[in-house]
């Protein structure tokens, strides 16, 4: 039962690490991609991601969400939303 997806609010000055969505589109040509910008050595947040079927999720604090989102994007992948699922 996939149909039903409980999302999380996102409170701006909440502190800690959260388990943020990305949901990207045509996830099967960006995957290598992906995991080289994200999970490469180089990156801040290698070791902290983790792919899904439909995009990646990464144990972010809140404030990083717009950095990660300037990365995806200048990649030029297509983000079509952000969000905190209930685990």
């Amino acid at each position: 039962m996939h149909d039903t997806l409980l999302i999380k609010t996102i409170q701006p000055d909440s502190k800690g690490f959260r388990n943020v969505f990305f949901q990207i589109g045509d996830m099967q040509t960006h995957r290598e991609q992906l995991l080289d910008l994200l999970n490469g050595s180089g990156s801040p947040y290698a070791g902290r991601c983790m792919l899904r079927f439909n995009g990646v999720r990464l144990q972010l604090e809140v404030r990083e969400i717009p950095a990660v989102l300037a990365i995806l994007s200048e990649a030029g992948m297509k983000v079509y939303s952000v969000y905190e699922p209930y685990i």
